[in-house]
């Protein structure tokens, strides 16, 4: 390797709030992957419902 120092402080994003970003972000993900798994039917169904929630 190199002599230079790769990490030379001890860092500027805590544990817990890299954890927490890191739900956040799976949670997002596995949102998607959910609706990517729905036929184009169920799909036009959630857009409606949701549409329809937004109304109330």
């Amino acid at each position: 390797m190199t002599d230079k120092k790769i990490l030379s402080h001890l860092g500027k994003v805590s544990h817990d709030k890299a954890l927490k970003k890191t739900r956040e972000e799976f949670l997002k993900y596995k949102s998607k992957m959910i609706e990517n798994s729905f036929p184009p039917v169920e799909k036009h169904f959630l857009k409606a419902v949701k549409e329809i929630e937004k109304l109330h």
